[in-house]
């Protein structure tokens, strides 16, 4: 999924003005309130829990990690467009707002995209 494949499909940035930023490595920090001992968050970690809190609102979500779409990456999320995938444009603000509360929860300086794309496309727990 490194670019959204099907018509009405696309991707919306939410920018995270925080001091940490989101990593595929940081594997042992994976809370909102992890301390000084955690200068990167685990995006495994914080995508999981924004797709529960829209899982919680009845959204249909997952997470989008496309580090795949890259030869090699460094172990950040920097240029890459990782995030949360929903099915429904009605659904976006709500995304988009749940997405950014995180982002100043967790004080994480990534982006993360919230992408809409069909159904088909998306695996959901």
């Amino acid at each position: 999924m490194c670019e959204p494949l099907a018509e009405n499909a696309g991707w919306i940035r939410v920018h995270g003005i925080g001091a940490r930023p989101l990593s595929l490595v940081a594997h042992d920090c994976r809370l909102p309130t992890a301390g000084e001992l955690c200068p990167a968050i685990d995006f495994a970690a914080f995508a999981g829990d924004v797709r529960e809190q829209l899982h919680a609102r009845g959204i249909t979500a997952d997470i989008v990690d496309v580090a795949a779409c890259t030869a090699t990456h460094n172990g950040t999320l920097d240029g890459q467009r990782s995030g949360i995938a929903i099915t429904d444009w009605g659904n976006a603000n709500v995304a988009v707002a749940t997405v950014s509360a995180a982002l100043l929860q967790w004080n994480i300086r990534s982006d993360v995209f919230v992408s809409v794309m069909d159904r088909q496309m998306i695996t959901v727990d």
